[in-house]
């Protein structure tokens, strides 16, 4: 299966209290599975307002097949927690191959110039006080 098949992407706000403001819109991309149950998520999607008390703001809204509710709060909780599994996964395959080719357990600069170079993350720049 693709793995695209296997996640939705939907633009939801990224605070409950978001002011009506679009720049606090975000994507975030979670799995087409029900978390609850397994069953596919977001069957039938819509634009729809969310309200946070005092402003509107025009975002994704969706209904499951099993009619389980995703609370958008929920939707961030799970987008951050597969980031930072992703990211874990690429360390430690990372982390294996160059122990592997070193001989060694490698240093964390060294595992973070092998992802930098695969072009898996973006360049991590730290600024050295002396």
């Amino acid at each position: 299966m693709n793995s695209e098949d296997e996640t939705i992407t939907v633009t939801i706000p990224d605070r409950s209290d978001h002011g009506g403001f679009p720049e606090h819109l975000k994507k975030y991309t979670i799995s087409n599975k029900c978390p609850k149950c397994g069953a596919k998520r977001a069957l039938k999607r819509w634009k729809d307002y969310s309200y946070d008390g005092s402003r509107k703001l025009f975002c994704d809204r969706w209904d499951n097949a099993c009619n389980h509710f995703d609370l958008y709060e929920d939707v961030r909780i799970e987008a951050a927690k597969d980031d930072f599994d992703k990211l874990t996964k690429l360390v430690d395959q990372s982390r294996f191959e160059l122990s592997r080719d070193l001989g060694r357990e490698p240093l964390l600069s060294e595992i973070t110039e092998h992802l930098e170079s695969q072009g898996l993350i973006p360049p991590v720049y730290c600024e050295v006080k002396t």
